[in-house]
């Protein structure tokens, strides 16, 4: 009865793998207790949170109020980050991500970008870009014409506030997400101009208002020196010490630091997870992910559901949008380590357990 795999009998199984996989890393590491603790923590976080939400919810209109939800925490997010472009308010840059507060001075160091509630424009851009879709589909098919009102107007503050992170990984995962939420048809007219803006804003290194690091002088000119690539020579040696199962969670930058490693992590998902996770765990990660976008994909056709019910557009514009949050965010991946840290993890895998729950309601699973 699993759709591709969605049911229990496909991603439990491979989520229960991935756990184990986790946990043999553990053995290995330079700090056993640390590994332990970020394993328990991440998969609490993480993977589980999937199971929870998707086979937890019974109720189509249950996925819908919490997706709702997420969304208005978004558009608060938006407006705090307004706020601070514009110099009206910066509480949260100047209260939480200060030296004063020790579990955040590390974000205290950033004054040109904003930060908003997140404290880092980084993980701020991955967050914004993963709900992008999701306005897109509130927007057009919300149950009530002052829900989708209040969703334009969060959509357009997030907008603002992405294009101000100047996170070109966020900026690419926003495009490629609308792209693929408007499907062929439509992207014929919207991704030229997306890719005129994204172009315009990536390329020419004095944008105004704000300055944009030129991608060639960064990965031609001085490729030996940048930091992203010099972290793929860190994390392939790192890598090579336990291929198949990795150093354990949490323990990249036990062994980055002494190899002269000037920050915790590659800003690469994927040159993350093959450190500490090995071979096996990527792979068993990339099986997830590709098992929930495989049963998406499935309910994206007009065909019937395993209860004998034609699937409506409604639901299948929500599977799209679904779809092109994760696709988005596994681009992001490439430049920003998204299930790392602990905002764009967490609000990825309830995004994960929302589309798997959504799943279930368009296949008629109990």
């Amino acid at each position: 009865r699993s759709a591709h795999g969605a049911g229990p009998d496909g991603l439990t199984l491979l989520v229960c793998v991935t756990a184990l996989n986790a946990g043999a890393g553990v053995f290995g590491a330079v700090a056993p207790a640390s590994a332990l603790g970020k394993t328990i923590y991440y998969c609490a976080t993480g993977e589980f949170l999937l199971l929870l939400v998707g086979y937890g919810l019974r109720r189509q209109g249950s996925v819908e109020l919490i997706l709702g939800l997420g969304l208005v925490a978004c558009s608060v997010v938006g407006v705090v980050g307004l706020l601070e472009l514009t110099g009206i308010s910066a509480y949260f840059r100047e209260i939480a991500f200060s030296l004063e507060n020790p579990a955040m001075a590390a974000f205290s160091g950033i004054s040109d970008r904003p930060v908003a509630t997140i404290g880092n424009p980084l993980p701020l851009g991955a967050y914004l870009s993963l709900c992008v879709p999701l306005f897109l589909w509130q927007i057009a098919y919300g149950s009530h014409r002052g829900a989708r009102l209040l969703c334009a107007s969060g959509l357009a503050l997030v907008a603002v506030l992405l294009v101000f992170t100047t996170s070109r990984g966020a900026w690419i995962a926003g495009v490629v997400g609308v792209a693929y939420y408007f499907g062929a048809h439509r992207a014929r007219f919207t991704m030229p101009l997306l890719l005129a803006v994204l172009i315009a804003l990536a390329v020419f290194r004095d944008a105004a208002p704000f300055q944009i690091k030129n991608p060639y002088t960064q990965l031609v000119e001085n490729y030996e020196t940048y930091h992203r690539s010099v972290s793929v020579a860190y994390a392939t040696a790192i890598w090579s010490i336990d291929p198949l199962f990795g150093v354990g969670l949490g323990n990249y930058r036990h062994w980055a630091k002494p190899m002269g490693s000037r920050i915790d992590s590659p800003d690469n998902m994927y040159l993350m997870t093959l450190a500490e996770s090995g071979f096996v765990g990527l792979a068993l990660r990339v099986g997830i992910l590709s098992l929930l976008l495989l049963a998406l994909r499935e309910c994206q056709n007009p065909s019937l559901s395993e209860s004998g019910k034609p699937t409506v557009a409604r639901d299948r514009a929500l599977s799209r949008a679904f779809s092109a949050s994760m696709v988005g965010a596994c681009v992001n991946m490439w430049t920003w380590d998204v299930l790392y840290f602990p905002v764009t993890r967490g609000v990825f895998w309830l995004f994960a357990g929302l589309a798997i729950a959504h799943v279930r309601h368009c296949k008629g699973i109990d």
